[in-house]
């Protein structure tokens, strides 16, 4: 039989030397290049362009479900490394502004919330002062205004989203004019992206949305089983209150409408 208990000292280390290993990592990212939003770029040592984001997107992922974790463990131990971890994860996803992944959070958090008892609740807002204290602390010492500046630019800015939504209409529109056959199992490896975004530009990079990626490669035979994999273990989370698999799932799923999946 499977132990579970061993299993579960297994995932809070992983969530506890990940999400500390990217903690780090964005720690590095700024105090070498500085915090950059969205439309920001930084010349690496190699001489490459690359994001000015502390962390890329499946990083500022991985830290949320790491979270996730670590809070279910202050939950139910109380001990403080969880909620010293928790609020550290908090305020990394925070500053690597990407929105897709707050939003994600932001959704999964209300969605916990509401099935949450009172206990869970009360230990969840604690996390919460936490890092508004300290969020608080930072604005009003003048140290990173910069960067509350940033984050306000990128809350109003829906350029990015735009220009992706209009590549998803585009590839939808070219998916839907194909065969019969090409419905059903979706084009072949090999065929590209090329579509044309509202700035003008022509692009061939995949969709930053998994699901249209899938309906492109695997028609609706893989899109329907990817939805059917998702489902499945959502509904046994759901009957077995197992708010802690049911807020990874819903993440990702989340997530996955904004971004694409490194598969």
């Amino acid at each position: 039989s499977v132990n579970w208990l061993a299993q579960y000292k297994l995932v809070l280390r992983t969530a506890l030397f990940s999400g500390w290993g990217l903690v780090l990592v964005a720690a590095f990212h700024g105090l070498n290049y500085g915090v950059g939003g969205a439309s920001s770029q930084v010349q690496a040592f190699t001489g490459e362009y690359q994001t000015g984001r502390v962390l890329v997107s499946g990083q500022a992922l991985t830290i949320v479900v790491c979270l996730y974790v670590t809070v279910s463990a202050w939950v139910e131990t109380k001990r403080h490394i969880y909620l010293y971890s928790s609020i550290a994860y908090l305020l990394t996803i925070i500053i690597a502004q990407h929105r897709s992944v707050w939003l994600a959070l932001i959704l999964t958090s209300l969605l916990l919330w509401l099935l949450s008892s009172n206990s869970a609740k009360e230990r969840i807002l604690i996390i919460l002062a936490g890092c508004m204290l300290t969020f608080t602390i930072v604005q009003l010492s003048g140290f990173a205004e910069g960067f509350f500046g940033e984050v306000s630019q990128a809350l109003d800015d829906d350029r990015t989203y735009e220009a992706r939504q209009g590549s998803w209409i585009q590839l939808v529109d070219q998916y839907l004019a194909g065969s019969a056959l090409d419905l059903i199992s979706g084009f072949p490896f090999g065929y590209g992206f090329s579509r044309v975004e509202p700035n003008g530009q022509l692009v061939t990079y995949q969709p930053h949305n998994w699901y249209v990626t899938l309906l492109l490669r695997t028609g609706v035979v893989g899109l329907a089983a990817w939805l059917a994999i998702l489902a499945r273990p959502m509904r046994t989370a759901v009957i077995r209150s197992n708010l802690l698999a049911l807020a990874i799932l819903s993440t990702i799923a989340i997530y996955s409408w904004t971004y694409a999946i490194n598969w």
